[in-house]
């Protein structure tokens, strides 16, 4: 599961990018994968997730889906921009935003009702 959980979001971050510029949507997709981060941490701390912290993972997790979605079907088969991704993602320390989601979403994985999630 947790190796799903990491080429999933591997695939999710080389595939991120919109029309407000490459540079500002993975600033974007970084702000939404912190966010996620601290929701999770928040909501794994006791063990267990309540209906309100089923919630608001989803919810966040549904941001994340749908900026995927967009911005696969506008730049589907652009490789320079995937290249371009890699140099901007280093350069705003984004394998340690995405090391933290990883971590995050594998907590929750340890929580009472993560069956619940989407």
């Amino acid at each position: 599961m947790k190796r799903i959980s990491f080429f999933l979001s591997l695939a999710i971050i080389i595939t991120c990018v919109s029309c407000g510029g490459l540079k500002t949507d993975v600033k974007k997709k970084l702000k939404l994968f912190k966010e996620y981060t601290e929701i999770a941490n928040k909501a794994s701390e006791d063990g267990k997730l309540d209906d309100d912290e089923i919630k608001d993972i989803n919810e966040i997790q549904s941001k994340i889906d749908d900026f995927i979605d967009k911005m696969d079907k506008k730049y589907e088969n652009n490789e320079e921009a995937e290249k371009e991704m890699f140099t901007i993602i280093e350069n705003l320390n984004g394998e340690i935003v995405l090391k933290e989601y990883m971590e995050a979403m594998d907590k929750l994985y340890d929580c009472e009702g993560w069956n619940h999630l989407e």
